[in-house]
């Protein structure tokens, strides 16, 4: 079934529509593989058969017609799932045997799955390769993965009638893209098995090709067009397809050509883009960071999409994937095997130190540990964000990571410490009502131990979604002056515990809130669950 498959030119890429299995023309045997049982052993033929219409192994140039090749192989299942795998001793037909020898005569097929590479324990477990290799195809002969149920013809011959398992994606190439890439835009649809991306690796030349894919709604898929240098984005970011029946197609035109961007497939990828964030930056897999270093971007002012994706086994010391964000960081997931640690930073957060830029759509489950001592200056500390600045915002994140804090102090004063589950301080008076944080949920733990001496020890703004935003009123014996507006924190919740722990003398003061630990704005339908 690997060579000679076509399909007709003029066939638009619509959904492929099953037949009424054919009276099969059987083919003469030529041998099989020998298995070995208690049983007694008996040779079986299996005359495999898949009606022209539910194809989609095309080869535009040749017309369209199913061909099986010698060496094809399925997975056989019986009633009980056992299984055996059956080789075609046919070349070039439509309709092929498959044949085993030393077969337990105990063994009745009645399912089958094509590739028996693909099969599982089950007939109905089956995989869809996310890698997928044409070679000189329009698909890879391995990805078109197909079911049977058999049908008795003798106690040694069963006919089987394949259906397709798999929809599929047609797209179109120019000269020179060697690779594609399908990613799906909705967070919760995968495309191949359980992964949200499937690639399609191209000879280099001008063509149409396919991709076989899970059948399902998907809502919006973005193509990734690879010439050897560069990559281009091109696709519907959100219009929904529906290939939920199987065998189903469509054709989602020419995907080369588009917008210059960044892919980032692992993690040395994902490094490579902080040294020189140009471009645009999507991650297509999940990244496992075990053994690697990241150093962060200085400046960064582009968009950088996770797609849902997830960083895994990053151990920071206080390293933040950017360092000034002025662009956006959106749909990024940060893992719970993540963790930062650092004795002396003093702007801490996971995504990015300074934020004048967007953040949505990001979740942390990464905890922070810091040991800090001596400071009189400004720290600011958030699972995701040190500061904000400017205009910038957090909307539709969330924060399940432990901030553990533990300072030892000998000043009386001890500088000023701004610890919040997102965002340590809010910076940057708004001129309208903007929006700061919105629909952001934290559930992770606060916990501050502060050794010092007696006096007084007051500049520690502690709070479950924000530490605080910049006090502007003086100091406490001022009641008024209260000028400046720092935006709207709006459908928070916070769920975290928040807690302070004081070893020291009188004067330990400390701001704490479940929301903010101090706000000069305004707190509009924010809730606080913590104990």
């Amino acid at each position: 079934m690997k060579k000679n498959l076509f399909y007709l030119a003029a066939l638009c890429a619509a959904a492929l529509v099953s037949c009424t299995p054919k009276e099969l023309a059987i083919d003469e045997p030529k041998g099989g593989e020998e298995k070995t049982d208690a049983a007694e052993l008996v040779h079986v033929t299996i005359n495999a058969s898949m009606d022209e219409a539910t194809k989609a192994y095309i080869d535009d140039a040749d017309g369209f017609a199913w061909k099986w090749a010698e060496g094809d192989q399925l997975a056989v299942f019986d009633a009980s799932n056992s299984k055996i795998v059956f080789t075609s001793t046919t070349v070039g037909s439509a309709v092929a045997k498959f044949e085993a020898d030393g077969v337990p005569s105990t063994f009745v097929p009645v399912k089958a799955v094509f590739p028996a590479s693909a099969a599982g324990a089950t007939p109905d477990e089956f995989s869809i390769n996310s890698i997928q290799s044409p070679g000189k195809y329009s698909i890879d002969p391995e990805a078109m993965v197909a079911t049977a149920d058999g049908e008795k013809v003798s106690d040694t011959e069963f006919n089987f009638y394949f259906d397709p398992a798999v929809s599929y994606f047609r797209f179109a190439v120019a000269a020179g893209v060697k690779k594609v890439i399908l990613h799906t835009v909705g967070k919760d649809d995968t495309i191949a098995g359980d992964s949200r991306s499937v690639t399609v690796n191209l000879p280099g030349t001008a063509g149409r090709f396919w991709a076989a894919v899970n059948p399902a709604v998907y809502h919006g898929i973005r193509a990734f067009a690879y010439d050897g240098t560069s990559y281009a984005k091109k696709g519907a970011d959100a219009a929904e397809i529906d290939l939920s029946a199987k065998g189903s197609g469509k054709n989602i035109g020419t995907v080369s050509g588009g917008t210059a961007v960044s892919v980032i497939e692992d993690a040395d990828n994902l490094i490579s883009y902080l040294g020189n964030p140009a471009l645009d930056g999507y991650i297509v897999n999940d990244l496992d960071l075990t053994g690697k270093t990241i150093t962060s971007c200085s400046s960064f002012a582009k968009t950088f999409d996770g797609q849902y994706h997830s960083i895994k086994n990053w151990t920071s010391e206080g390293e933040s994937l950017f360092g000034a964000c002025s662009g956006t960081i959106q749909s990024l997931i940060i893992d719970k095997s993540c963790s930062m640690t650092s004795t002396s930073d003093d702007t801490v957060g996971f995504l990015a130190e300074t934020l004048s830029g967007r953040i949505e759509n990001c979740s942390n489950s990464g905890n922070i540990t810091l040991s800090l001592s001596e400071g009189n200056g400004v720290r600011c500390i958030g699972s995701l964000i040190g500061k904000m600045e400017g205009q910038s915002q957090i909307v539709g994140c969330s924060n399940s990571g432990n901030i553990t804090i533990t300072t030892t102090l000998t000043d009386e004063i001890g500088g000023y410490q701004h610890i919040g589950g997102f965002v340590g301080l809010v910076d940057g008076e708004c001129d309208s009502a903007l929006t700061r944080l919105e629909a952001c949920n934290n559930s992770g733990a606060i916990s501050v131990d502060v050794t010092g001496p007696s006096g007084k020890i007051k500049h520690h703004y502690i709070g479950g979604i924000a530490g605080s935003t910049t006090v502007n009123a003086g100091n406490s014996s001022q009641t008024s002056g209260f000028t400046k507006y720092y935006g709207d924190f709006r459908n928070c919740t916070n769920e975290g515990n928040v807690s302070v722990t004081w070893n020291g003398g009188t004067g330990g003061y400390f701001k704490l809130g479940g929301i903010l630990g101090y706000c000069e704005g305004a707190i509009f339908e924010c809730f606080n669950k913590s104990t």
